[in-house]
């Protein structure tokens, strides 16, 4: 009798391990991919708002692409949990390019379907 208690303790043992070790596991992973996808994310926001400020340019190609890139620099900081959430749903591989690309590719297409009326521009200081 004891041998089958036993043996029915290390088969649940067995199938909880199994089961949690994988589990926990995966929550680490998701996290390091987080914080990893967050330091990318911030340079890529920085270095947006730095696009931003040729705003004053006396190239009109610089100001457009100015303009732009703050329209980019504000969807980045408004929607920042939700594109991280969607590259780590989707598996992006933690690479700054993929990373851009994604994120640029979600703002283009959300930015096309958005009114011209609703389109705010977002003033960058200048240092």
């Amino acid at each position: 009798m004891r041998i089958k208690t036993v043996l029915k303790l290390v088969v649940l043992l067995a199938v909880i391990f199994n089961w949690a070790i994988p589990a926990i596991g995966e929550m680490g992973y998701q996290n390091a991919l987080r914080s990893s996808y967050d330091g990318m994310y911030e340079d890529f926001v920085k270095k947006t708002e730095s696009k931003a400020k040729l705003s004053d340019s006396k190239s009109k190609n610089l100001r457009q692409a100015a303009r732009v890139a703050s329209l980019k620099a504000n969807y980045l900081k408004n929607h920042k949990d939700a594109l991280i959430n969607e590259m780590i749903r989707r598996d992006i591989p933690p690479k700054n390019y993929r990373m851009r690309q994604f994120v640029s590719e979600k703002f283009y297409s959300d930015y096309a379907s958005i009114p011209a009326s609703d389109r705010q521009v977002v003033k960058v200081d200048h240092y």
